[in-house]
């Protein structure tokens, strides 16, 4: 294998190799506050690219599987046209904050810093193996994993002694020690970072409560996947707002932020306007 090749840029989710959609080519990145999108599952070409709108918030949703629905992996709707792969979207100019909720997780142990990560794994923590912190915590703790009495792990990114991106853990590699997240990439070195997870008692639940001139995207649980359209449900009012789910979770970059994927249950972006 050549020693030539720079696997930092081969890692790196950030670099923009791909021109923005031809819709936005042309128009003026400071004149783009918001980007609202829904996508196919390889939208990393797209996201990547409208990182040069640095000055909004881009959120996107992962469209729902509709194989068996319309003979498509996906459908989209573009006006009048009806689509199976790609993503559609809005650019929006007027001003929005961003903020996301992450329903039921709680903190598993003291926050640590990233020493060392490369592409989705995370390598080092505080100089140690992540799996033994991990399984360490988990102990401390007291779940029980052979039950078990627990729904989710996930490693978020602290900012403010708040979560700011929060990953799903999906493997640990014991003999090594690594631990790989459900995203492109880790935190990067010199983040600091915090075990989380979502106790079995605490339901994963979709927003049921949104402020006026707000839109959002969430994470819907896998138990409401296989609900009966025939049971009697509630009514959910939602006033000026609007609000869609999916299994697949939803995508984020708030201004200069690097893209990344949430795909914790129950989890919600939300954008909203001021009135």
């Amino acid at each position: 294998m050549s020693d030539e090749v720079d696997w930092n840029s081969v890692w790196d989710q950030s670099i923009v190799g791909s021109e923005p959609p031809p819709e936005l080519r042309g128009v003026n990145p400071e004149d783009v506050k918001s980007i609202i999108y829904l996508t196919d599952g390889a939208p990393e070409g797209l996201s990547n690219s409208l990182s040069q709108f640095s000055g909004s918030h881009k959120l996107g949703l992962f469209a729902a599987s509709t194989p068996f629905v319309t003979g498509r992996s996906v459908t989209l709707f573009l006006n009048d046209e009806i689509c199976d792969s790609g993503a559609v979207g809005l650019a929006l100019k007027q001003e929005a904050s961003c903020g996301l909720r992450f329903h039921g997780m709680e903190p598993l142990a003291e926050p640590m810093i990233v020493s060392q990560s490369e592409g989705n794994l995370v390598i080092l923590l505080d100089n140690k193996t992540p799996t033994q912190l991990l399984l360490s915590a988990i102990k401390q703790k007291g779940i029980n994993l052979q039950t078990p009495d627990y729904e989710e792990f996930c490693l978020a990114s602290i900012h403010d002694h708040e979560p700011k991106q929060m990953f799903s853990i999906l493997s640990g590699d014991p003999s090594r020690g690594t631990i790989a997240l459900q995203s492109n990439s880790s935190p990067p070195s010199g983040s600091r970072v915090q075990f989380f997870y979502r106790p079995k008692t605490t339901t994963a639940e979709v927003a049921a409560t949104l402020s006026r001139g707000t839109f959002s995207f969430t994470t819907v649980p896998e138990a409401l996947l296989g609900h009966n359209a025939e049971e009697e449900v509630a009514d959910l009012e939602l006033p000026d707002s609007f609000l869609a789910g999916s299994e697949k979770g939803f995508l984020v970059s708030r201004g200069k932020e690097t893209p990344w994927t949430c795909s914790i249950p129950g989890s919600s972006a939300v954008l909203h306007w001021s009135t």
